[in-house]
């Protein structure tokens, strides 16, 4: 039984360790028809969760050139059509200033996010990382990375399974 207990402990504060490590998520909230807060900074390789997207009227996040700009990037980054998520994260592993909208809503609603830090540059002999100087027309290479609460959820329904496992 003490073993059990033991397992149990350790799986549990592996489970904080983990989210620990990984909690540099930033949340942007959709309020009415604004981002807040509107303007964010994050360290560079730091992560944006946008909320609210798909409520009575619908929203979406797309990555613009500049603050005054209703254009999407081609490559940026880019929720998907009004409503069609609730909620959207981007992780940004490049310093620079990123400018969005939502596309129904712009030209007022919009937002920014400021990344600190420096891009490292690449060590001889390797290839180049295609890396943007950091400017108002930052684009983004498009990055998919699991979210800390997925990574969390993931662990402790493992250690969920495992403690039924060991309890039957």
């Amino acid at each position: 039984m003490k073993l059990y207990i033991a397992i149990i402990v350790i799986l549990l504060a592996s489970l904080s360790v983990v989210y620990s490590q990984n909690a540099t998520e930033t949340i942007v909230n959709v309020i009415g028809f604004a981002f807040s807060p509107s303007a964010v900074t994050i360290a560079r390789n730091g992560c944006v969760r946008w909320n609210g997207l798909n409520g009575t009227v619908g929203h979406n996040v797309a990555q613009v050139t500049n603050a005054t700009s209703v254009t999407r990037v081609t490559n940026g980054f880019y929720s998907g059509p009004q409503g069609s998520v609730g909620t959207y994260a981007r992780c940004f592993p490049d310093a620079g200033v990123y400018y969005y909208i939502c596309e129904p809503h712009a030209p007022g609603m919009r937002g920014n996010i400021t990344v600190t830090g420096t891009t490292p540059t690449p060590s001889p002999g390797r290839s180049p990382r295609r890396s943007p100087t950091p400017t108002t027309t930052t684009h983004p290479i498009p990055v998919t990375t699991q979210t800390p609460t997925q990574g969390a959820a993931s662990l402790f329904t493992a250690a969920v399974l495992v403690l039924i496992l060991l309890l039957v």
